[in-house]
């Protein structure tokens, strides 16, 4: 079966927009003046065949514009079609549910998304956004909060009517040592304060992820980064009712 069929096939399983009501009311974000750097400037990942052939899948769906929840990012979105695909039909499957996660995209790469057709014609109730975990080794804490800064604004800019979840960079490394604990917090921070409750809302879930000592779940994240079955199956059951209150 072809990537588009795969795709298009998960998207009708999860509803085709069935339970869509139409935007919420909602308004443009303030856009705020966004600095010139490496991880606000859109950027095609164009040298990596793979990722060239699965964006044209992601336009196909945004071209079809019926989903009622977009769910974009990077991996850990992307992992919602694979080992999250259980927990996706059970917790969010209502919805019309479109996954528009890349694996290894940073905020250049999601930005270029945004800006050049995933939601060409999608106007969903709500987008989910996780994205920055890729730039933490290349870009500073700042910028990276900028990138973020950027592709929620881009976002808005298409489907102003759209509610945006900004979701908390998850904890990485084994314990709280890991050299990326410390700058992925103050990401989160900086977040944070993009958030409105009334177009733009945040949630940080990375304490899920845990033990009470601050050691990483091996159950739940077996590489210190990607999420396991289960490790969907936890997420989902903390996700479900906040995507639930921002889709009335």
């Amino acid at each position: 079966m072809s990537g588009l069929r795969k795709i298009l096939l998960v998207y009708l399983l999860l509803g085709h927009g069935a339970c869509s009501r139409g935007p919420v009311s909602t308004h443009p974000i303030q856009e705020r003046e966004i600095p010139r750097n490496g991880a606000t400037m859109p950027v095609e990942r164009k040298g990596a065949k793979w990722w060239v052939k699965r964006n044209r899948e992601l336009n196909a769906l945004g071209r079809e514009g019926t989903a009622s929840l977009v769910l974009f990012g990077d991996s850990l979105m992307e992992g919602w079609e694979h080992m999250g695909r259980h927990s996706l039909a059970q917790s969010f499957g209502m919805y019309g549910t479109a996954v528009m996660g890349m694996g290894g995209d940073g905020t250049p790469h999601a930005l270029w998304r945004a800006k050049n057709g995933n939601f060409k014609n999608l106007r969903p109730r709500l987008v989910v956004i996780m994205i920055g975990t890729n730039d933490l080794e290349s870009q500073s804490e700042q910028e990276i909060v900028d990138g973020i800064t950027a592709v929620a604004q881009a976002v808005n800019a298409i489907t102003p009517d759209s509610r945006i979840l900004l979701l908390g960079l998850f904890p990485r490394g084994e314990d709280g040592a890991h050299h990326l604990r410390a700058p992925i917090r103050r990401v989160n921070e900086g977040m944070q304060k993009l958030a409105d409750d009334e177009t733009i809302y945040y949630r940080d879930f990375g304490a899920l992820l845990l033990n009470e000592d601050g050691t990483a779940r091996r159950d739940i994240q077996p590489d210190h980064l990607h999420l396991s079955r289960e490790g969907y199956r936890v997420w989902a059951a903390a996700l479900a009712p906040v995507v639930a209150e921002l889709m009335e």
